[in-house]
């Protein structure tokens, strides 16, 4: 069974124009998490930054109108709101059913107007929330970014007002430093819920062991991506397989004391390709062959990082 905490599937949707194709879309994306025994697929809302300012918040309703109307409509689409949403692998297994949660990755659309729209944001069903993308923006640094510091006096107000009303944050593409200010600032655990290992790959995108461990101290959970220039240097020309790459990845974080807190966040729809072998969510069990071909863990370490771990995360967070 799969928990995968991050894949783009509303932005791949809203850039297709054709209703046909958009129907198709979800239609394929849905079948594909329920043949592959997906119990939870969290989806944000992903509000490109070429889209213009005055229209950010627009686009970021058009998209949650998008989750309402195709895919919250469909019978074998479960709304998850609350902890009594959240699937067991018998209910799974008896529905033929897949589990849904709306996330925000990257709030530039809220900008003054923080608080009000955090409350709408969260009567729409969003429960998670990342401040930033890759840049700067009214909340922070993203990763590339370097125009606050870190968190600004916003960011800082929003994470109050997020743990308030029942919003996780999200910190997988904060800069380092808007990172530890998160930290310092909130009160809850975290989610990184698409990030990897700076250790096996210095990638700013990605988490040094002591941001790893502070996020198991806290009792947070991370997901680990798919995405090739996250996880190795794409222009090298003595790459080991890229299962191996990710496996390492995976082995430093466990390193960290992270086997209770480590689990997927596949960026599927977000980069142009996914690791070798792995393309969507129709690939989840092939994927799992292969790593589990690598003869590292056992098999309960699997279930853990498969689903257990985001699941008990989740389920202590929206009591």
């Amino acid at each position: 069974m799969i928990v995968d905490a991050h894949a783009d599937l509303l932005w791949e949707i809203w850039k297709e124009a054709s209703e046909e194709k958009r129907e198709l879309l979800v239609d394929e994306a849905i079948a594909a998490m329920i043949n592959q025994n997906v119990l939870l697929q969290v989806l944000p809302i992903f509000v490109p930054e070429e889209v213009a300012e005055e229209r950010k918040w627009e686009v970021m309703l058009e998209m949650i109108g998008i989750a309402e109307q195709m895919i919250f409509s469909r019978p074998e689409v479960i709304r998850v709101l609350k902890a009594e949403d959240l699937p067991s692998v018998e209910r799974k297994i008896e529905l033929k059913m897949v589990a849904i949660m709306l996330a925000v990755e990257g709030a530039d659309a809220l900008n003054i107007h923080t608080e009000q729209r955090l409350q709408v944001l969260h009567s729409f069903g969003i429960r998670m929330i990342g401040f930033t993308w890759n840049h700067s923006n009214w909340f922070g640094d993203g990763a590339f970014g370097t125009l606050h510091g870190g968190l600004s006096a916003h960011g800082i107000e929003a994470v109050v007002v997020c743990e308030q009303l029942g919003i996780i944050i999200d910190g997988a593409h904060l800069s380092e430093k808007a990172f530890w200010d998160l930290l310092k600032h909130s009160a809850l655990p975290i989610a990184i819920t698409h990030s990897n290992s700076a250790h096996v790959y210095a990638h700013p995108r990605n988490l040094t062991n002591e941001q790893i461990h502070s996020v198991v101290e806290r009792g947070g959970c991370i997901g680990l991506n798919f995405v090739p220039f996250l996880l190795f240097d794409t222009n090298s020309e003595e790459l080991q397989s890229e299962i191996q790459c990710w496996m390492n990845h995976l082995m430093t974080m466990l390193d960290q004391n992270a086997r209770l807190h480590i689990g997927f966040g596949s960026d599927f729809w977000g980069a142009d390709r996914m690791i070798e072998g792995i393309n969507g969510p129709n690939d989840w069990s092939r994927f799992l062959e292969m790593a589990k071909s690598e003869q590292l863990l056992s098999e309960n370490d699997w279930i853990r990082i498969g689903s257990e771990n985001w699941l008990t995360f989740f389920r202590k967070m929206m009591k």
